[in-house]
């Protein structure tokens, strides 16, 4: 993992455990969000990619018709909201306890609480189950963390071949809006559909590689900045690691984001000479998907450049796009899929 950053190491060794695609940075800032979407965070229903901050970049929904706040900044032009049964999602409020943790390999750390400071009272809205914070320690070289302090929330919507068909469907047509007329050069197999995640209101990250000793964490809690405010959590000690931590008035962070990966593969059809495979997150091998490096895990797979499939606007069928090769002579997507996902449907 030498050539991998925090936030690679952190999605690739958290991403075994199942429970879909831990992001590092749960929470989007960015400005130009409806304002919906500030205030819930991810939804069932987006459509989006993940940048290289470890966040996931929100483009539009599809649970949703075109004219829904959520879709203010526009929606591919062939675009039909997904009809669902709302009866059909699964949600658990208590899916963790205040104090959990989700780590790699987690037999290799150890969680303590820290005592309180003589006299000090405990800090408004902390849960009993963190106290005055969390001693955690490894022994491993290599790890990731994620610290829960108050617990996340679980919700999925169960009408998988729904979405799956769906995302097959209009896959097409996504690149093709993404990359044409939003020009966002999103490497073929980079683009997600949501449908389910686990929220925290907080929330702390953290990873290492190459640790030469023990490595210890204290992540405590901070008196709220105003009278009614709730309070906050960071790392006061972290070594050998790089961590961050963040909070919100909701239950807005997404630690977990699950739901589907999106590819243009070549098949052998000469007629349909281009497939759309789609791919379960909680399934996706982690040693060859990390952040928009998926782009550049080659499989042995040969297929036609996706760039060809769909230029971007004002550029070559040569160019280079996020790191991935869009020649046409090399004829390759540059995207390593599972080639036994669960869906794949030629167009």
């Amino acid at each position: 993992m030498q050539q991998l950053n925090s936030i690679e190491v952190y999605s690739r060794l958290l991403l075994p455990q199942g429970r879909g695609y831990p992001l590092w940075k749960p929470r989007s800032d960015s400005s130009n969000l409806p304002k919906e979407y500030k205030r819930d965070g991810v939804h069932i229903g987006d459509v989006g990619f993940l940048n290289i901050f470890g966040g996931f970049e929100f483009l539009f929904n599809v649970c949703h018709p075109a004219n829904h706040p959520l879709n203010a900044r526009g929606v591919p032009s062939d675009f039909e909201a997904l009809e669902l049964d709302q009866n059909e999602i699964s949600d658990s409020l208590d899916a963790f306890a205040p104090g959990s943790r989700v780590a790699s390999e987690s037999c290799h750390f150890r969680q303590v609480r820290l005592p309180s400071p003589d006299g000090q009272p405990p800090i408004p809205g902390v849960p009993e189950e963190v106290g005055a914070g969390l001693s955690i320690s490894s022994s491993a070289a290599q790890g990731a963390l994620l610290v829960l302090p108050e617990g996340a929330k679980r919700s999925d919507h169960r009408q998988y071949d729904k979405f799956e068909v769906y995302a097959a469907k209009y896959a097409h047509s996504w690149y093709n809006y993404i990359n044409g007329s939003l020009a966002c050069g999103v490497p073929n197999g980079a683009i997600y559909l949501i449908n389910g995640f686990d929220k925290a209101r907080a929330w702390g990250v953290a990873s290492f590689k190459d640790a030469q000793g023990s490595v210890c964490f204290e992540f405590v809690p901070k008196i709220a900045t105003s009278r009614k405010g709730l309070p906050k959590y960071w790392f006061r000690r972290y070594d050998f690691a790089d961590c961050d931590a963040g909070q919100d008035q909701n239950l807005s962070g997404s630690v977990f984001l699950r739901g589907f990966r999106i590819a243009i593969k070549q098949t052998r059809n000469p007629f349909n000479p281009l497939a759309a495979a789609v791919e379960k997150i909680q399934e996706i091998d982690a040693n060859k998907i990390s952040n928009q490096k998926a782009a550049n895990a080659i499989s042995n797979h040969q297929s036609a450049g996706l760039q060809q499939a769909y230029p971007v606007a004002g550029r070559p069928l040569n160019s280079t796009v996020h790191g991935n090769s869009a020649s046409p002579n090399n004829g390759d997507l540059g995207v390593s899929f599972n080639p036994f996902a669960r869906y794949q449907v030629c167009l």
